[in-house]
């Protein structure tokens, strides 16, 4: 059994033999090793807080308008939020939705949705697992407040080679997986669109131009992602991974002269050398780039309005593993450089008006060690390690009296961010497990909530927005077996510098971007529970997250504390499946959460002709509770052409639930009798919808 945790390297622990016949035998034994150890990742981790993900495991899901989702599985984990359909967030103990690293295959992908929250950007074709740290990860995975996302692609092999695709309602997926006879060159390609401007193109037929939504609201989205790895010699392996995806969305009214478009995307490329250099010291090196963008545009007679903002970062990361006896020691550095326009906003009204914001430019650099320490019992795991982060805003730059000339250091933030977890073993089946850690953040997402499309500010760390930090520990318990596995988490969490964007439509040309924001603290707390049980055919989850999260602002109610929008105190999923014989297997999921918080008067009164509003305190109202039951079933089908051959049924919101999305109040006034009407209105996105979808694999 491997007690290594989730950090070591399969390759470091046999070398690799010039031999073909010998390599293939080393390869056979390293696979049997691997899937034992995924099994029990979660429970082998040396880290609190950690999970894996499978492929079959996120399949396993009722699927949504035809497509199992990674992010939907994700949500589904203890310690992180469920939320609400129409919101592409995630919500890690107590942390915002920019408060997570997403790296897929080791590229970091900064927006990770597509059609406005209701899919992630990862093809769930391409996915071979999910690795999560909430909170408490190694030094070289650090970077952000809430939590480390690592989705990983399929390991080509003989098994799994071919073409796969999926036909569902609203997009279809295809991926293709290749491997060499000696499994030199792998190759994972995948592709995935969505089809709904076809439904306009069929409504036609039907229906006047003028009435065809479809027709005038078009919506699609598209991706392309892939690996492709060479094994120059038994010692060194080159890989190239990229990922490209846009959405874009048109509305058009010709009655009312109007038209918007919505797009925005992300575009990440990665080139990697693997190298053992002996059977107990390897190298890894990097050299990365990244972006997304978002962008709006609208247009009402004569008038015009344009959003425009960016984050290009380019990176590059060495990693050395050393292995001496009980040790795993892991040491390296990152060099990275950011460019930004958070909003560039363009506005035209009878004469031009333009406001151009301020770029960005940082620079910075970043020195990791970690080692891992195995007790000779083999009982007691131990790591510690330190990263160090320096960050530094470059000019051109003006602020006031502060001037600085292009290419210049405006300022360094350093951020000193130390590690310690240990696991133990007391007995078989059993572990304990505890955390603690410091992290940063360099840079901030904004969102315009004003703006009812996904439109994200990213904001790199500048002279006056100094970088986020965050002090988490953890505790859990962990027990396996072979009917049932549990375990319960502990944590608090200690946020410094949290940023709030407030949008300021007065005085813009006299105040700079970073005025535009609050800076302030924030607390969260809460337990996480989880519990797998097999009966034969019938498998449960159940999984249960107590969480609260606060926040407090100099500028918002005096600085005391009030609920953060998504704390949300109990959250809840219950999934069962089961599988009678070799054609039929069903899934059921049923999701329970608190409602999310709003900041909505709590009183009004008439003054001068007009409605004054009372708030007595922040994000003071809750949304009713958010659920749903999902069922699903998958009929594999008999052929002799298709590998595999699966049509998938699902139904999403079995009873018809009306969830609230957003809540407001309508006023209505009576100006002769001085009377007031107030009546609350709820709007809710999805009812009962069902699906078919069809996977097969050539």
């Amino acid at each position: 059994m491997l007690l290594w945790g989730s950090n070591t390297s399969l390759q470091d622990i046999i070398p690799i033999s010039d031999s073909i016949a010998v390599r293939d035998t080393i390869r056979r034994t390293l696979r049997e090793v691997r899937v034992e150890d995924e099994n029990q990742r979660s429970f082998r981790s040396t880290f609190a807080g950690s999970d894996l993900l499978k492929a079959d495991e996120i399949r396993s899901l009722p699927s949504f308008l035809g497509e199992t989702d990674v992010l939907r599985a994700l949500r589904l984990l203890p310690g992180i939020q469920s939320v609400s359909e129409g919101n592409s967030g995630v919500y890690v103990r107590g942390g915002s939705a920019g408060h997570n690293l997403f790296l897929l295959d080791g590229m970091e992908i900064l927006n990770p949705s597509h059609l406005m929250g209701l899919f992630s950007v990862f093809n769930p074709l391409t996915v071979g697992n999910l690795e999560v740290y909430k909170g408490n990860a190694p030094v070289q995975l650090q970077g952000r407040l809430a939590s480390t996302i690592l989705v990983n692609s399929v390991q080509p092999e003989a098994t799994n080679n071919g073409l796969e695709l999926n036909l569902g309602t609203l997009s279809s997926s295809i991926s293709l997986i290749r491997s060499s006879a000696d499994d030199r060159f792998t190759m994972v390609l995948g592709y995935r669109r969505s089809y709904l401007e076809t439904l306009g193109w069929m409504a036609s037929l039907l229906v006047d131009d003028k009435k065809n939504y479809f027709l005038n609201n078009q919506y699609f989205f598209e991706d392309f992602n892939g690996k492709i790895a060479y094994r120059l010699n038994p010692k060194t392996k080159l890989a190239l991974s990229w990922y490209t995806g846009q959405d874009r969305f048109h509305f058009q009214d010709n009655g009312l002269g109007y038209n918007a478009t919505s797009d925005w995307g992300n575009q990440s490329v990665l080139l990697k050398l693997d190298r053992s250099l002996n059977p107990k010291l390897n190298y890894h090196t990097s050299l990365g780039f990244t972006s997304t963008h978002s962008g709006l545009s609208g247009n009402m007679l004569d008038n015009s309005l344009k959003f425009l903002s960016y984050l290009e970062q380019y990176q590059w990361k060495n990693l050395w593993d050393y292995r001496h006896e009980n040790h795993l020691l892991q040491s390296g550095a990152e060099l990275f450089l950011q460019e930004a326009l958070p909003l560039r906003m363009s506005m035209y009204y009878n004469a031009n008006s333009v406001l151009i914001l301020q770029r960005y430019s940082n620079a910075g650099m970043v020195l990791f060690s970690g080692d891992q320490y195995r007790s000779p019992s083999g009982k007691t795991l131990f790591y510690g390690g330190l990263r160090v982060t320096l960050n530094a805003p470059l000019g051109p730059y003006s602020y006031g009296e502060t001037q600085v000339s292009s290419g210049k250091i405006a300022k360094v933030w350093c951020n000193v961010s130390p590690v310690i977890s240990i696991s133990h073993f007391p007995q078989s089946g059993r572990s304990l497990k505890a955390s603690l850690s410091m992290n940063e953040q360099n840079v901030h997402l904004a969102s315009l909530s004003s703006i009812p499309l996904p439109f994200d500010l990213w904001v790199p760390t500048t002279p006056r927005l100094r970088p986020e930090t965050a002090d988490q520990l953890t505790c859990g318990y962990y027990s396996i077996g072979h009917a049932m596995d549990w375990s319960v988490e502990g944590y608090v969490k200690g946020m410094h510098h949290q940023l709030l964007f407030n949008v300021v439509t007065d005085n813009t040309n006299s105040m700079g971007f970073e005025d535009q924001f609050f800076s302030g603290k924030g607390f969260a707390y809460g337990i996480d529970a989880a519990m797998k049980k097999n009966w034969g055919i019938y498998t449960a989850k159940l999984r249960y997250s107590y969480a609260r999260s606060f926040r407090s602002f100099e500028n918002i109610m005096d600085g005391d504390w009030f609920r953060d929008k998504y704390d949300r105190p109990h959250d809840f999923n219950l999934q069962m499946t089961c599988t009678p014989n070799a054609v039929w297997d069903f899934s059921l999921l049923w999701t329970y959460a608190s409602g999310c918080n709003l900041n909505l008067p709590t009183g009004r009164w008439w003054m001068s002709g007009l409605i004054m509003n009372d708030y007595d305190q922040f994000n003071g109202f809750r949304l009713p509770a958010y659920h749903r039951l999902d069922v699903s079933a998958n009929w594999h089908l008999k052929s002799n052409f298709f590998r595999e051959s699966v049509l998938n049924f699902s139904i999403v919101n079995l009873y018809n639930r009306s969830n609230p999305y957003f809540a407001y109040f309508r006023v209505y006034m009576d100006e002769n009798r001085y009377q007031l009407n107030v009546k609350s209105y709820q709007i809710s996105l999805f009812p009962i919808m069902p699906s078919v979808s069809w996977r097969f694999k050539i």
